[in-house]
């Protein structure tokens, strides 16, 4: 029998910080540091853990360490000693890391000896008899739920996912003239530690009146997201009931400190709207629709009712969408009434805020539902100017739909109609590629926004037409190019690197400005194959031709930065500070509001100070003081926190700095006592070249 393990009273802490991490990495948390008090108590120091606020980058590390946790349990026999294996791969690091792993490898070591201990074949101790009206259940609440969740996530894994009717709207209303819209709400209270800013209308939508039951769909109480079984077997049952559709509209208010509930009533207009008006076809009958929201105190008690209201927010659109709708109750009714437990049932399940719901979500494959419609305050409204795209020309709705809500079974169908509207209309796909592009120029992006907003334009925009004019085509091969330097797709861009010059000769020729911007792109794909000279050639015919002048200042602003850079990459240091210099005085002059100018200097600025470190010159003190004033011990703390993506250039830099500078002591010393502070990336630079 193998020796007993003995465990710290912190042992299965995991559970508990697992869960929130992931959730604070995906953005949908914001961990207090009174979170690990308990911890601290038992006896773990959790100094670097207060200070740690999980990032987009740190998602992927998280969620693959959580599989190998979860898999390690499940195995038989274990394979304890490969899996702390997997998991310090997945977990390296110094810092707030090595805390992370040290948890995660002790909750497997207690986990695995625990289970083992089960099964041993020995006959268990008496336990001293309880007084008879004890529940022992209540002694352990905690222990029991997180056995039977356990249970539950490993029954799930072994399920095949719930199937989803994709041509269920279609035939839904079918000779349907009563409609039962059950409603309730989920978000986190004010003080809650998760963002306030987010939550979800969860509704069912059931073919006749109130409180009529089916046979295959029977009454639940509220709450049963809490009893992980129940509502798995809930769940099935929704899923496989023919007169019933589930509805699922999450929600995200742009103003991370707004807290949804505010706008409760607006957000249910919204809904009611956004079901009877586009969501579900229109119908040649007349359909009797009765409203049944869960009350919600004090605003809308048990028994209050707005009808009136409502009917007149249907009837008064002029286009009569709504003509074949008769609003006959609008009514907040007490939480158990009718069905309204299968709509708190599917908020709860959207809100994904623990790992048992989760694990229900991806079975569940809720996403995939056609009553699935990510919501907002903009989305009626978005909806409402798209029908009339045509006219407006008002393309960023097109590109904000897509983003919001285009993924989205709805969406895709949205999505479809717009890409045969804009197939006969090449003004409507300029202007598109127009306003995607603009958003391509802004030197602080957000990429993963950007990388979907042009698969979104692509997938309207599949091919670029034959036909299409000399600034179309640049703006296509523009974003093409961009798309794939910022992907890092080396075959993709050199496939489109070959197609554009093809044209380039005669495209250059009639949008210059533009074809300026793609050449710039062009180098940098040359770059990333480490032909500076190429790149440098590129740029260098712009700069060189007699017509430069004829550039905007901007235009000739990035070429001489650019030139500068690659001048700097092939070790000409002199050659690139000339440019550099010659960049920012024509940034200074160039008609660019004052966030522009500070964006664009700043960038040139940082690739002049690396040349100036790289190429000891003597410009460097002065060059590195134009980006940071003073490179002093509060200029390093304050880098050790900037974990934005506009810092990223501010920090290498300033980790050259620290690397080459040996009069740089304070703020070394003080960059690293940061150490916590650190994201990954450069600064674990300095931990070893800066010994």
């Amino acid at each position: 029998m193998p020796n007993a393990v003995t465990l710290p009273p912190w042992w299965n802490a995991w559970e508990t910080l697992a869960p929130r991490w992931l959730m604070a990495a995906e953005g949908r948390l914001r961990i207090d540091p009174r979170l690990f008090d308990a911890l601290e108590q038992q006896g773990f120091d959790t100094r670097r853990l207060r200070l740690w606020q999980p990032g987009e980058r740190d998602l992927g590390r998280l969620q693959n360490a959580t599989h190998i946790v979860t898999r390690a349990l499940r195995e038989q026999p274990p394979r304890l000693a490969e899996r702390k294996i997997h998991l310090g791969q997945q977990l390296a690091g110094a810092g707030h890391w090595e805390d992370v792993r040290r948890l995660a490898e002790v909750y497997l070591d207690g986990s695995i000896s625990r289970t083992q201990a089960t099964v041993r074949p020995v006959a268990p101790r008496p336990l001293p008899a309880l007084p008879k009206n004890v529940n022992a259940k209540l002694l352990f609440p905690n222990q029991i739920r997180r056995q039977e969740n356990r249970q539950l996530l490993a029954d799930l894994s072994r399920r095949t996912a719930l199937a989803t009717a994709s041509n269920a709207l279609e035939t839904f209303l079918d000779g349907v003239s009563e409609l039962t819209l059950y409603l309730d709400e989920a978000w986190f209270l004010p003080d809650a530690v998760l963002l306030r800013n987010e939550g979800v209308i969860g509704g069912l939508l059931c073919q006749g009146p109130p409180q009529r039951l089916f046979a295959t769909l029977p009454a639940i109480s509220t709450h049963v997201f809490q009893k992980p079984l129940q509502a798995r077997q809930a769940l099935e049952r929704l899923w496989s009931c023919p007169q019933c559709l589930p509805l699922i509209f999450p929600l995200r208010l742009p103003r991370d400190d707004e807290h949804v509930g505010l706008h409760y009533d607006l957000l249910l207009q919204q809904a009611l709207r956004l079901l009877c008006g586009w969501l579900l076809p229109r119908t040649p009958q007349t359909i009797r629709l009765h409203v049944c929201a869960e009350a919600i105190a004090p605003a809308h008690p048990e028994g209050d009712e707005a009808t009136e209201f409502h009917r007149g927010l249907l009837a008064g659109d002029p286009s009569g969408r709504f003509a074949h709708w008769d609003l006959v109750t609008f009514a907040w009714h007490e939480k158990n009434f009718g069905y309204i437990p299968y709509a708190d049932l599917l908020a709860h399940l959207t809100l994904e805020h623990t790992e048992v719901n989760r694990a229900l979500g991806a079975w569940s494959n809720f996403k995939q539902l056609p009553g699935y419609v990510p919501l907002s305050l903009e989305l009626v409204p978005r909806l409402e100017r798209l029908e009339h795209l045509e006219h407006s020309a008002n393309l960023r709705d097109v590109i904000d739909f897509a983003l919001e809500t285009g993924n989205s079974p709805f969406g895709r169908l949205v999505m479809a109609d717009i890409a045969r509207r804009l197939s006969t209309r090449p003004q409507l796909q300029t202007a598109l590629l127009e306003c995607l592009e603009d958003d391509y120029r802004d030197k602080v992006r957000d990429l993963r926004r950007l990388r979907r907003a042009f698969a979104a334009v692509r997938g309207l925009l599949p091919a670029l037409p034959e036909n299409a004019g000399p600034r179309m085509r640049l703006l296509w091969y523009l974003l093409a190019l961009q798309e794939a330097n910022h992907d890092g797709d080396p075959t993709r861009s050199h496939a489109m690197a070959l197609e554009y010059r093809r044209e380039r000769e005669r495209l250059r020729e009639n949008a210059r400005e533009l074809c300026a911007d793609a050449d710039l792109n062009l180098a940098v794909h040359d770059a990333d194959r480490f032909a500076f000279g190429h790149a440098e050639l590129t740029v260098l015919e712009w700069i060189e031709d007699p017509l430069f002048p004829a550039l905007s200042l901007r235009q000739q602003a990035r070429l001489l930065s650019a030139l500068g850079q690659y001048r700097a990459m092939r070790g000409a240091a002199d050659e690139a500070e000339a440019c550099f210099v010659q960049a920012l005085e024509l940034f200074e002059r160039a008609d660019l509001s004052d966030g522009e100018r500070a964006s664009e200097m700043e960038q040139t600025r940082i690739y002049r100070a690396i040349n100036a470190l790289d190429g000891a010159l003597p410009e460097t003190s002065h060059a590195l003081a134009a980006v940071f004033g003073r490179l002093d011990a509060a200029t390093a703390d304050a880098l050790a926190r900037d974990d934005s993506p506009a810092g990223q250039y501010r920090q290498h830099l300033f980790v050259r700095a620290l690397v080459w500078r040996s009069e740089l002591t304070e703020a070394r010393d003080a960059y690293l006592a940061a150490r916590a502070e650190w994201s990954d990336g450069y600064p674990g630079v300095v931990s070893e070249n800066g010994k």
